[in-house]
């Protein structure tokens, strides 16, 4: 006569999801409630060492998507500082640009006729010019066009 081997039951279950993770024995009989012996016998059954595969599949599986996740929010936050960075940076390079824009105007209204030379105003220009396009297309690229074009458009220019 054979004997009739019993399904597995959610005790069971919850026991391979322990082998699975790596339990240790004393922690695994804590939770399964039943003899060494029992548990020795339990985990000698194919269907439970098949169960416990699973499990560990399941646990893989489960580590991927969270790794997945954390690493994405992490680049997200890394990408978002950049952003900022960048938006910072451009708008410190408009702000520069105006400040040497209203030093050459300044320079130009107090000036006598030898203090300026005629040769150095578009050179001077030049680097607010630079200013301007740098700080514009920093800006543009951390914000999109849009939104930085609402900004910009707040800016008042101090006379």
């Amino acid at each position: 006569m054979s004997k009739k081997i019993k399904e597995l039951d959610s005790n069971d279950y919850h026991v391979a999801e322990l082998v699975a993770r790596g339990a240790t024995e004393a922690e695994i009989l804590s939770v399964y409630g039943k003899s060494r012996s029992s548990l020795q016998r339990l985990k000698a059954r194919e269907d439970f060492q098949l169960l416990v595969q699973e499990a560990k599949a399941n646990l893989k599986i489960a580590i991927a998507e969270v790794s997945y996740v954390s690493n994405r929010e992490q680049h997200l936050q890394k990408l978002e500082r950049f952003r900022e960075n960048r938006e910072k940076l451009g708008m410190e390079l408009v702000k520069t640009g105006l400040k040497l824009l209203k030093l050459i105007n300044q320079r130009l209204e107090n000036a006598e006729a030898n203090d300026l030379s005629p040769n150095q105003i578009p050179s001077h220009l030049k680097g607010v010019c630079m200013a301007f396009d740098s700080g514009f297309n920093m800006t543009a690229q951390a914000l999109g066009i849009e939104r930085m074009l609402e900004i910009f458009n707040q800016i008042e220019i101090e006379e």
